[in-house]
């Protein structure tokens, strides 16, 4: 599994595993009229590899808190994931 959590789609590494279910990617990315204009929802694999691919595109403004239960959300329907017994990181600025 590959989480790639940045402002860009990981159209690379999506595109390199698109067609194989060797490899799920996920990628959490801004989304609409920004580079490299990848990343649908609706983008999720070909052949073996559909299903494989998973995009949470988002919108520009969303905010940390937002975004946290965005994370939590796709990766308990995905993963079966629980974030019992792990802390939230907090940063000060």
């Amino acid at each position: 599994m590959y989480i790639d959590i940045d402002v860009h789609h990981g159209d690379g590494v999506e595109e390199a595993f698109y067609m194989t279910n060797r490899v799920m990617t996920v990628s959490f990315h801004r989304f609409g009229d920004f580079f490299p204009g990848t990343g649908d929802l609706k983008d999720i694999g070909e052949g073996e590899g559909k299903g494989y691919a998973v995009n949470v595109p988002l919108l520009n403004g969303l905010d940390d808190i937002s975004f946290v239960e965005i994370f939590k959300n796709v990766s308990l329907a995905l993963f079966n994931f629980s974030f019992l017994g792990y802390g939230i990181c907090k940063i000060k600025v």
